[in-house]
């Protein structure tokens, strides 16, 4: 698998090879190519980005409401997870399909030109580290959602026994002290 450059989404690459076609030296076929698998790219690359900003969103409400659910809040977790697992792949199978449409010195010069072109300033970040900077500060990262949902299910679980000694253990232990003040009191009377 090819590390795609650090600050050039994959369309903006396939664009930018269209762009330099003729320093590239890309042919009628390469030129097809290319245009086919930047409207495929483009238009995969669109839905599922739109998908994991709609769980995002999601998750972003869940976590700044009043109530939180947590099954709900561990749902979305995986959803967003297995979203931008999706769009690594996608992205991923999309440099494969790019590198197999430029024979590999095209490759190489395009890569070059990608970098030559964010390192002088243009480009927006990529969408994988759009992604991890928006989950890194929306969510805080999945161990503290995971212990702040445990420590809230401790919390309820600690109200639930206060609840429980309120209503059943307390009248229980009274009980059974009154029995066991009325027996020393029969068994005192018997005696004496």
């Amino acid at each position: 698998m090819m590390a795609e450059p650090t600050s050039l989404s994959l369309s903006a690459l396939i664009r930018k090879a269209l762009q330099l076609g003729a320093e590239l030296g890309l042919s009628p076929e390469n030129i097809d190519r290319l245009s086919s698998l930047y409207y495929k790219v483009g238009s995969g690359h669109l839905l599922a980005e739109q998908a994991l900003a709609n769980r995002e969103t999601d998750l972003a409400r869940a976590l700044s409401s009043q109530s939180i659910d947590e099954g709900g809040l561990q749902i979305l977790i995986l959803e967003v997870e297995k979203l931008r697992g999706d769009v690594e792949a996608r992205t991923s199978a999309g440099l494969e399909a790019l590198h197999a449409a430029l024979p590999g010195e095209q490759f190489l010069k395009l890569l070059t030109a990608a970098e030559a072109s964010t390192n002088s300033g243009g480009e927006a970040p990529n969408v994988e580290n759009v992604v991890n900077k928006y989950l890194d500060e929306k969510i805080k990262g999945k161990d503290v959602v995971e212990i702040e949902v445990a420590t809230k299910a401790a919390d309820r679980l600690y109200n639930w026994t206060k609840l429980f000694g309120f209503f059943v253990a307390a009248p229980v232990a009274a009980i059974m002290f009154g029995l066991s003040i009325f027996g020393i009191t029969k068994v005192a009377g018997r005696s004496v």
